[in-house]
Order: structure tokens, then sequence, then C-alpha cells
């Protein structure tokens, strides 16, 4: 079991909400098996949400190359809104 981790029983027929871009990890037994079923809604929101992702994701790339690190997504809206946007130009730009 993972230190980090919450450890959840399930029984057959039980279900687990997992909001929008939460980390989460299963773990089967030998003889289990999970179905996992993913329905998102694209909001405002979530497109935001994704796009500052991305943007984190380009960034941690470049940064940890001097040893600089990056805001996770979630700890300040106004820096979320100024990534997303910043993603949301760059894609732009790039035709994705």
């Amino acid at each position: 079991m993972n230190a980090l981790g919450t450890h959840y029983e399930f029984a057959p027929g039980d279900a687990l909400h997992i909001p929008f871009a939460a980390g989460h990890h299963v773990r089967n037994g030998a003889e289990e098996v999970s179905v996992s079923m993913s329905i998102i809604f694209n909001t405002r929101e979530s497109v935001r949400w994704r796009n500052a992702l991305n943007f984190n994701h380009a960034a941690r790339r470049r940064l940890s190359r001097v040893g600089l690190s990056i805001n996770p997504v979630g700890r300040s809206k106004l820096r979320d809104r100024m990534k997303a946007q910043a993603w949301s130009l760059y894609s732009t730009v790039r035709g994705k």
C-alpha cells in the first residue's frame, strides 16, 4: 500500500467518484478486474484546468533543466487563469 494514498475496499457494484484531474491509482488482486468509466463535461472551468495543466506540463519539463519548479494547478485561481490563457494562445499560434 502507498503511504500517500487512501486505501478503499470495494465489493461488486460499488463505485467511486474521482473529481476531474484528480490523481488516482488502482491496484487489483490477482483474480480481480476493475472497470473504469470517464465522463467529462467540457465546461469553461474544466477547459481552463486542462489548459493550465498542459501549460504546467510543458513548463515543468523546461524549468526542471535549470533546477526550477512551477506551482501546481489549483493553488491560485489567478495563476491558473493566466496559465490557461497562455496555453490557449500558444496552442492557437501552433495551430493545435
